[in-house]
């Protein structure tokens, strides 16, 4: 809703006829309204099972589904076209350059160079025609700015805003779908079979716990017990992960690009390994916890885990590829086969160290999302089988701190993977400038939803799994 918000916002801020149509104030309102029913309608009948008008049921659902899906690839592909649009920092560069060249011959100056670092334009003994190109320039970048149709809010926040609606759409959509499967469903005949006199004689002889019961559930579930070392030290990797993060923005911002970039690699490679460690060791703590059958419906939520599993693989693998393709390279040939003109000015050694970086950080990230991804599915089917376990709770420390470790990547993921990631010389040579937005837009919103979900997940088994039943 806020990322509508701000598109609303731009008809006041753009004064743009060509910007927006006669239509775009009410299709915004009407959007804004029908997100905040469907929030609602999600909220109050997410476990309703629907036995009339069956057909017209049937076709919401499936219409409802449809439109979540279409307006996550609507969101994907105005994305993409809005990035293409904005020029960037080492694109827009050597898009400056040729533009400078042009002007150059139109004012038949010579002695003029480009800091491909900051940008700046110097020319010696020729101030007046120095001020003219240089505004030459500006006039053209502010032209393509122009044409994005947003207020300054919407560039500045909408990074962050649009993998949330697309997070939004893929659960409401999944939601929908999973309603349209529960359709008509039935419950078990042990359901049907008990009778009044069953009812009561349970209820007399369970009057007497209810008030134990309940006292013990409040005190075991709803407290840190067992807990506080992972809370403690996750809270402290939480800590450090803001800190790194505040420095990214600062950093990236005031030009030292190549800091940011370390900040980010080292931080995220810390990140991934510690979270690899946390789940080998929760594997081998809950290990000695009973299985039991899940009931039907409730591995909903790791199916939807999956989607975010199977975009997060995908992309470590596209950033896999060309970091191994080019050590290869370097290593064959000595030199590297990429015309980026910012990565002209970086050495082999550099440009290697930098892919041996990133192989090293695919690897961990897959590799822990992985084994990840198997302890929250195989955790979910196991309980406490004794007092004595429900009271020891082996591995719920590590689970918080889990918790925490993935709630930290989120974050980096929501406020730094894009900035940093998407304006990669060495992927947008080997891809291309428009196939790695793809890339990056369509994959970055879902690895951003399994972090988020793995953290809801994890949240679940920390109050749930060591419940004595």
């Amino acid at each position: 809703m806020i990322h509508d918000g701000f598109n609303l916002s731009s008809v006041w801020e753009v004064r743009d006829s060509v910007c927006h149509s006669k239509l775009w104030i009410p299709k915004h309102i009407i959007r804004i309204v029908w997100v905040l029913w469907q929030t609602y309608f999600v909220f109050k009948y997410h476990r309703v099972i629907l036995h009339r008008h069956r057909v017209t049921v049937r076709l919401s659902c499936i219409h409802l589904a449809t439109i979540n899906f279409c307006h996550w690839l609507k969101v994907v592909v105005s994305e993409v076209a809005l990035s293409l649009k904005t020029p960037v920092s080492h694109s827009s560069t050597v898009h400056s350059h040729h533009i400078s060249n042009l002007v150059i011959e139109k004012h038949n100056m010579t002695h003029i160079s480009l800091n491909p670092y900051n940008g700046n334009y110097t020319q010696n003994n020729h101030y007046t025609k120095g001020d003219t190109l240089a505004g030459t320039i500006n006039q053209h970048n502010n032209n393509n700015i122009s044409k994005l149709c947003l207020g300054y809010l919407g560039v500045t926040l909408d990074p962050f805003l649009f993998p949330l609606a697309i997070e939004y759409s893929l659960i409401t959509g999944s939601f929908f779908y999973k309603m349209l499967q529960r359709l008509d469903q039935t419950f078990p005949k042990s359901f049907n079979r008990t009778s009044n006199d069953i009812e009561d004689n349970k209820e007399i002889s369970d009057n007497n716990d209810n008030e134990h019961e309940k006292s013990i559930k409040f005190n075991t579930e709803h407290q840190c017990h067992r807990s506080h070392t992972g809370l403690f030290l996750g809270i402290m990797l939480l800590i450090g992960s803001i800190v790194c993060m505040v420095l990214f923005i600062i950093r990236g911002r005031n030009g030292y690009k190549q800091f940011a970039a370390y900040i980010y690699q080292k931080s995220k490679l810390t990140l991934s390994t510690i979270s690899l460690l946390a789940c080998i060791i929760a594997i081998k703590q809950t290990n000695q916890l009973k299985f039991h059958r899940l009931k039907h419906g409730e591995n909903f939520e790791y199916n939807l885990l999956t989607i975010g599993l199977i975009g997060c693989i995908i992309y470590h693998m596209f950033l896999f590829i060309p970091a191994l393709e080019t050590i290869i390279h370097i290593m064959l040939f000595h030199s590297n086969d990429i015309k980026d003109y910012y990565i002209l000015y970086l050495t082999n050694d550099h440009i290697k160290y930098t892919a041996i970086l990133y192989i090293i950080k695919c690897t961990l990230e897959i590799c822990q999302a992985l084994i990840q991804f198997f302890f929250i599915v195989e955790t979910s089917r196991r309980k406490v089988c004794c007092i004595n376990q429900s009271r020891i709770k082996p591995g719920r420390s590590i689970i918080v701190f889990l918790l925490i470790c993935n709630l930290a990547l989120w974050l980096i993921n929501t406020f730094e993977v894009r900035s940093a990631e998407t304006q990669l010389p060495l992927y947008r040579q080997y891809f291309g400038v428009r196939t790695w937005s793809v890339i990056t837009y369509c994959f970055i919103p879902l690895i951003i939803f399994f972090r988020f979900h793995s953290t809801v997940c994890l949240a679940e088994l920390w109050t749930k799994l060591y419940t004595l039943r």
